[in-house]
């Protein structure tokens, strides 16, 4: 595993001064540079292929495993997140926990959007500068506003701008997190047949 330095400056999210932030926010979590770190993911993603090589980059949160409860297999499960990126090579995957058509965009600036659970996104190669350009415009409208808020919210907007390059499974903030799409599984089929009188027929040879 490679480590790169990189000062927090240099990131677009960190570039805000003194912007606004949520309102309704955790006030002890949610701070400028926690909102900004978590806005970053984009770019970081962009800077990671940069650097490597792949068919497709994967964030997710340092404190992923706090919302699981069985660690191993979700580990495992996470492991199988290139059968989901070939099943979908055209999509940006993420946990999602309700449909787009529930998304309030009056809580834009005010509450968590939860339409992107946040923790994982998992983005083929092709996709990653377009989902980087997408969010930079999210965030320039921020700048705008000279306000921040969460990048989940952010990441709704983009979805808004280009929906097909988007897929959401449903999850929460829990171990369903990893359950991203899988390929369907081999089906055995077994063929029964019935003859007629079939039970008169072995009453008889009993007897």
């Amino acid at each position: 595993m490679s480590v790169f330095f990189l000062p927090r400056e240099n990131l677009r999210a960190f570039k805000f001064e003194n912007p606004a932030l949520p309102e309704y926010r955790n006030k002890d979590k949610d701070s400028k540079e926690f909102l900004s770190l978590m806005n970053a993911k984009p770019e970081l993603l962009m800077l990671a292929s940069k650097l490597v090589q792949a068919d497709a980059y994967v964030w997710f949160d340092l404190g992923i495993l706090k919302v699981s409860k069985f660690h191993e297999r979700f580990v495992e499960r996470m492991g199988r997140f290139p059968e989901s990126v070939a099943l979908y090579p055209n999509k940006i995957l993420f946990p999602s926990c309700y449909g787009r058509d529930k998304v309030n965009f009056g809580n834009m600036y005010t509450f968590p959007i939860w339409r992107f659970c946040g923790g994982i996104l998992i983005v083929p190669a092709p996709l990653v500068d377009e989902f980087y350009e997408l969010h930079t415009q999210q965030l320039e409208k921020c700048k705008s506003m000279n306000a921040l808020t969460w990048e989940v919210n952010l990441f709704a907007g983009c979805e808004v701008e280009k929906p097909d390059l988007f897929h959401g499974y449903f999850a929460d903030h829990n171990d369903s997190m990893v359950d991203s799409p899988l390929p369907a599984s081999e089906k055995r089929v077994m063929l029964m047949t019935m003859i007629k009188n079939e039970t008169k027929i072995i009453k008889r040879m009993i007897e």
